[in-house]
């Protein structure tokens, strides 16, 4: 979720929209301050794919175009990896949820 995000939101997210974005119950509820994923979690499950970006690091972009390409082809698929797969429209339904 948190790649998808990364990619696809538009306007981008903030890390502190990040974190309760990808912190938010996927049965709903109500979201406590101590439930929300912090950016060092997120950066830690998405490894070498991600970094800081912006003047003042406020932002986690790709660490290169590569790696948002290939999340976003369909290589994944057939091969086990498609809960792996990122893309806009999965962007989109996350976020309007």
């Amino acid at each position: 979720m948190a790649l998808n995000f990364i990619a696809f939101a538009n306007p981008g997210l903030e890390v502190p929209l990040l974190e309760v974005a990808v912190s938010v119950p996927a049965t709903g509820g109500t979201l406590e301050p101590a439930d929300i994923i912090h950016q060092d979690a997120i950066s830690g499950l998405c490894g070498s794919l991600v970094r800081k970006s912006g003047r003042s690091g406020n932002w986690l972009e790709f660490a290169h175009f590569s790696g948002r390409e290939f999340l976003d082809s369909d290589e994944l698929a057939g091969h086990g990896l498609e809960h792996f797969r990122i893309s806009a429209q999965s962007c989109t339904h996350q976020l309007v949820i």
